[in-house]
């Protein structure tokens, strides 16, 4: 895994260096230096529905132009998600010529209507939070004749959600890019360079102790207890450690892009979830981010979900009576990292011989 994440942030410089003119410019105006970016492609989140963002939140202001990178073919419309069993939500897409008629959906959803572009790739560039009322004549006539759109085109403007968020008001796009397939691709690895020369923190470790029946007073959650610094853990069921990202001077935390977890017993093989050039849907959200539960320690408080708002928690499994070295690494989209191992041991409470 480590020789992977060096290539690819060797790679990552060398395409930036050689082919930065390929990079497509972001679709908005970068000018928000502290408060840039918000919620990014590998965060889970809990807003109603429970999901992965899959794109990148790009703070705007209300009526800021919104410019597409790329040419092609435009859409646009309504959307909502429904919740699914694994954790992902299925989004519903409610195409404009087929609802300009009915006001209730258009009030109901005003915030989440999306002008999207496939170019001559099958790739989807979605723009998501766009003023539906202040769409142009053009852009809707385009939609309409099914009229290809040039990259560098204003195909739509911010639209004001009123929502106070990560001490700003959060106007903001969501940029969603999905290849022909279906894989929701990581904006950070198709747009221009952002510097981010911070690598991720680890902020704090805890676990489960093994067969404790203990759970939450103020909800069903499992009962964790924290982890000091080079404290050896005793009988852990599983781990969990909370981390996050900052880009530069950017102030909102991101999920972290890679998690690799090692085990220095050799017969348990590594796991690693890689979101540096997209986001895979093929397993249950609920083994990588960590749930409802509480912690035993009175630094915390004692009713945190796992990854809400800028919350980002994430489970260790172990291998039943596991002995041994635990290795966490995280990384950024730029190849930084933070790394922190565990001693973790085992004994027999039923038998102290």
């Amino acid at each position: 895994m480590f020789k992977y994440v060096i290539l690819f942030t060797c790679v990552y410089a060398f395409l930036n260096q050689v082919f930065a003119s390929e990079l497509l410019d972001w679709p908005v105006k970068l000018n928000n230096e502290s408060h840039q970016f918000g919620a990014n492609l590998s965060q889970f989140v809990e807003i109603g529905s429970k999901y992965f963002h899959a794109g990148q939140d790009i703070v705007a202001s209300a009526g800021s132009e919104v410019i597409t990178p790329v040419s092609g073919r435009i859409e646009a419309g309504y959307y909502e998600y429904r919740d699914l069993p694994t954790g992902h939500s299925e989004k519903i897409f409610y195409p404009l010529l087929e609802t300009m008629n009915d006001l209730v959906l258009q009030t109901r959803l005003r915030t989440f209507f999306e002008v999207a572009i496939i170019d001559d790739e099958g790739r989807r560039f979605e723009f998501h939070h766009i003023d539906a009322v202040k769409m142009t004549m053009d852009i809707r006539g385009a939609i309409i004749t099914n009229k290809r759109i040039e990259a560098g085109t204003v195909v739509g403007h911010v639209v004001s959600r009123e929502l106070n968020q990560f001490g700003i008001l959060y106007d903001h796009i969501h940029y969603n890019v999905i290849d022909k397939n279906g894989k929701y691709l990581n904006p950070f690895a198709l747009s221009s360079e952002v510097k981010d020369e911070i690598p991720p923190k680890i902020k704090g470790v805890f676990y489960k102790e093994e067969n404790t029946l203990a759970k939450c007073k103020l909800h069903n959650g499992e009962f964790l207890k924290s982890v000091k610094e080079n404290t050896e853990i005793l009988n852990p069921e599983y781990l969990v450690f909370e981390a996050e990202d900052y880009l530069s001077n950017n102030k909102i935390a991101q999920a972290v892009t890679i998690i690799d977890i090692s085990y220095d017993q050799g017969d348990v093989p590594n796991l690693t979830y890689d979101f540096s050039k997209g986001l895979e849907l093929d397993f249950d959200i609920r083994e990588i981010y960590y749930g409802k539960f509480c912690i035993g320690d009175p630094a915390y408080p004692l009713n945190l979900k796992g990854s809400v708002n800028t919350k980002f928690y994430y489970k260790v499994p172990l291998p039943l009576a596991y002995d041994g070295g635990v290795t966490v690494s995280v990384y950024d989209f730029k190849g930084n990292k933070t790394v922190k191992s565990f001693k973790i041991s085992y004994k027999d409470l039923r038998n102290p011989f």
